[in-house]
This record gives structure tokens, sequence and C-alpha cells, in this order.
């Protein structure tokens, strides 16, 4: 259990944090939203506006340039292992970065990495280290024909609270987080014929899951029956009826293939499915830019036990420039998820997720985040709701610093009672760029 006084200790651990940055210089399936994550990079619309006095200089070798950013903060939690017992802690988190991004005048190669490492307080069980990397390569064939890859890892630990992580405390409980290493890459090819766009791609991501031990001891949580490889791959169509917009239909295939041939319940969750979307691009408006449609999606199943998941959806990805100064974004899908809850095929997901981005100063700015996301299981008669919500500020010292702020909330209401909570969470960073 907690030791007492973590409020105050949270207090003294973010005067810390200042000390520690000047020795240290001297010397992201379950969840819509990253709890650890901080909302500073929720729109990068108005971050990405051009402040030279405060933009890190980066550093240049070649055709490349480097830059390096380290950050370092304290976050205190008021649900460690998101459920009922409402444990709380301060967590230490250490985050390198590093993106590198070409200066060609044609082509394109950037690469984005970062590590990110949690250190508990009191729950030093939940003490994690995640790695995420990505690399993308733009080859610009003719000037309306462009080659895209990209190349993704991720070894990463799941969120306290998913349905095979409830609990950490009592015996044959998660003893820690269940590790999940992701690898995938993924190819497009885009072609303009005046003002018709065409184009075509594919995906591949292989995800492994680490059997995770349990309080007490004895046999491990067996999380084979997770492992799976996905394939999708896609072709669309756009006409340019008027300047700047454009109607397109994309057709959408998947095929998602589980390393055992049934789960610990006795079901093969092999499926295969197909997504039709028609909709509207909006290109490169000073007001309004992004995409909205309408959707038809099925999902089939090896399993006899299991009905395909079909029906309409929908989905947008906009991003309207309300002023010079705010950016607001509107993210929302309706879609087929994989689950590993027993005796379910899968979840239909519905998300709504808005943000808000505003610069109240040249270096000073506010962000703000919320959304839901229904989780309807197909073959149970259970639905969850999880919402969130972020705040957050963002202030720059100088070009080579910056100091963050925000709160989160995580909350999960379901049919099963088992799985519900709410979590607060209060972070504090400084944030070296260079």
């Amino acid at each position: 259990m907690p030791r007492k006084g973590i409020a105050a200790r949270f207090i003294v651990a973010i005067a810390g944090t200042a000390i520690l940055w000047t020795s240290g210089r001297a010397g992201e399936e379950t969840w819509p939203v990253d709890p650890h994550a901080d909302t500073l990079d929720v729109d990068p619309n108005v971050f990405a506006r051009k402040r030279p006095e405060y933009d890190p200089p980066g550093v240049r070798l070649g055709a490349f340039v480097f830059y390096p950013a380290l950050r370092s903060g304290f976050t205190y939690t008021d649900n460690v292992f998101n459920d009922s017992s409402k444990v709380d802690d301060l967590i230490w988190e250490v985050e390198p970065r590093l993106a590198i991004q070409s200066d060609w005048k044609r082509h394109s190669l950037s690469f984005y990495g970062l590590v990110r490492h949690l250190s508990y307080f009191d729950q030093t069980s939940e003490n994690q280290t995640d790695v995420t990397l990505r690399s993308d390569l733009r080859v610009d064939v003719a000037r309306s024909t462009s080659l895209s890859l990209e190349a993704r890892y991720a070894d990463v630990h799941e969120e306290r609270g998913t349905d095979d992580l409830i609990g950490g405390l009592n015996p044959g409980d998660p003893a820690e987080p269940t590790e999940r290493a992701m690898m995938g890459a993924g190819l497009a090819v885009r072609q303009d014929f005046n003002r018709l766009h065409l184009e075509t791609g594919a995906d591949y991501d292989s995800i492994r899951y680490e059997n995770t031990p349990v309080v007490g001891g004895g046999p491990p949580i067996d999380n084979q029956d997770r492992n799976r490889n996905v394939t999708s791959a896609f072709v669309s169509a756009g006409y340019e009826f008027l300047p700047k917009m454009r109607v397109f239909a994309r057709v959408k295939w998947n095929e998602r293939d589980f390393l055992t041939a049934v789960d610990d319940a006795g079901f093969n969750h092999d499926s295969h499915g197909w997504t039709l979307d028609a909709g509207l691009t909006l290109l490169d408006s000073q007001m309004l830019t992004g995409e909205v449609y309408a959707t038809y999606f099925e999902q089939d199943f090896d399993d006899p036990a299991f009905a395909p998941s079909r029906g309409p959806g929908f989905g947008a990805n906009l991003r309207w420039y309300a002023t010079m100064l705010t950016t607001v974004t509107l993210d929302a899908s309706r879609r087929v998820e994989d689950t590993s809850v027993t005796g379910a095929s899968s979840y239909v997901a519905t998300t709504v997720d808005f943000a808000l981005c505003h610069e109240l100063m040249r270096n000073f700015t506010v962000t703000a985040r919320a959304g839901l996301e229904n989780q309807a299981f197909d073959r149970l008669d259970r639905t969850d709701d999880v919402f969130f919500a972020a705040v957050g500020a963002r202030y720059l010292l100088n070009e080579n610093f910056e100091l963050g702020a925000d709160w989160r909330l995580l909350d999960r209401a379901s049919d099963d009672k088992a799985v519900e909570f709410d979590t607060n969470r209060i972070s504090l960073s400084l944030t070296g760029k260079f």
C-alpha cells in the first residue's frame, strides 16, 4: 500500500525537477488516449508556427538536421491500478527523444525515436521503460507521383485497467503491466491526373505479448493467444470538383491472423473484413482541412460461434483554424477492434475526440481535449463508455527549454462493474531541446 504524504512529496518532487535537470546538463490497443502521454502535442498546427526566438536550432550533419530533446517531470496519479482500490502514487518520468529530418529539395526522409521511463515511488512493480521508433520516406517520382514508405516499432506496456490487467494487489492479480511489442511497415503510392487523385497502399503489423507474472507467484497469465499479424490494403479515388474540395471513395481490406489456433476459452479469433468509405476532402484551406466520410464495414470470423460484425459507420479528421492563434480539431470514427475479453469476438468502437490549442502569448500555449469512446462487445451483453479529458499548458523559456503542465482524466463505465474506474493524473515537466 502507498505510504502517507503523497501530496506533500509531489510538491517537493516538482521543485526537484529543476535540480535534476541542472545536474543532468552539467554531466504509444484498448485505450483511446495514452494516460501517461502529456497533452502538449494534442494539436501540432499551432505549435508548428515559426518562432525563431524559441525554436531549437538543431544540429546539422550534412543534409540532415538532428533535433534531440530530453523531457523530465513528475506525475501524481490517484489510481495506479485503474480499479476500485484507488491506490495513489508519484511517478518520475524521463523521456529522451530524437527527431531527424532531411533537408533535400526533393524527396524526404525522417526518423523519430522516443524512450519513456516511468519510475514509481511506492508501487515499483509498475516501473517500466517503453520504446517507440518510426521512420518515413517520401520519394517524389514525378511532379504528380509520389511513393511513401513507413517503418515502425514499439515495445510498450499495456495500461492498467484493461481486461487482462484488472487488479494488482491481491494474490493471482497481474503483478506488473503486460509488455507488448509491435513491428510494422506501410507503403502508399499517390498519382494525380489533373483533378483526379488515385492512391493505393498496404500495411503489415506484427503484435506480440509477453506473459504476465501474478502476485504471490504461480503460473503467469498466458497472453500467447493474443499474438497476431494484421495485414491491410486500400485503394482510393478522388475528384476535385471545386478548388481545394475533393469527393472520394475508398475500399479497405484487412486480415487478422492469430498465431494460436484457439484462445484460452477455445475460440478462433482469425478474421477478415472490408470497409467502404465515401466522403469529402478539404485541401489546403486556410480555414478548414481534413476529411469527413460515411462508411460501411464488415468483419467475418473463422469461428462459426462468432457472427459477422457489420454495419454503417463514419469518420472525420478535421482541423479548423478558428484564428491565426487557435486551432480546433475533431477526430471521429466507428470501427471494429480485436479484444481478449472472454467470449467476445470483437467490439465496435465509436470514438469522438475534440481538441483545442490556443496561443495566449508567443511563448505560452494552452490545450484542452475531451472525448468519448463507446465499446460495444459482440456476442456479449456488455457495453463500455470510456471518457477522457485533458487540459495542458506549455511555456517556452527560450530556444532550449520549456515548461509543461497538464491534468488528465480517464473514466470507464461498464455493464461489467468489475472493470469500472476513474483516474486523475497531474503532471509537471521540463524539456530541454537542442
